[in-house]
Formats: C-alpha cells, sequence, structure tokens
C-alpha cells in the first residue's frame, strides 16, 4: 500500500514529505527504513489541544526509484 501511494503521488510531485512527531521514534525508525531523508526542518502542528514539533522526512521521485519501495511487494 505505501508503495502504490507513494508512487502514485510522485507522478505530480517531485518529493512526497512525511511530519514525524519528535518524539515518534518507531515512526521515525519506519521512514529510515524507506529510505526518506531526514530534512533539517522541523515544523510544529498543534495536537489535541498542544503544540508538537515535528521533524520533516522526504522522498524524492529519483531516490524512489532506487529505493526499498520502488520494487516492494505490499
Amino acid at each position: 500500500m505505501k508503495r502504490l501511494m507513494v508512487g502514485h503521488a510522485l507522478r505530480y510531485v517531485a518529493a512526497v514529505e512525511f511530519w514525524v512527531g519528535e518524539d515518534n521514534v518507531r515512526s521515525q525508525r519506519a521512514m529510515e527504513k524507506l529510505d526518506a531523508r531526514l530534512t533539517e526542518r522541523i515544523e510544529h502542528a498543534e495536537v489535541v489541544g498542544r503544540t508538537v514539533r515535528h521533524r520533516v522526512y522526504a522522498i524524492a521521485r529519483e531516490d524512489f526509484a532506487r529505493g526499498p519501495l520502488a520494487s516492494a511487494g505490499d
């Protein structure tokens, strides 16, 4: 499913970004397994009435074509 969703998005945009909560280690590891690149950006979003810092990961179209999702099964 991830491969289909990211692949579809990358038909229309040059890169896909993922905002991952700074304390969400499990999702950070998942991004690393997908070969998403950790950017230098930090974003803030309000979640249930409090501000949460998010690390921004990105997968570029070129990287996707060579990465683990390019030919992986769902």
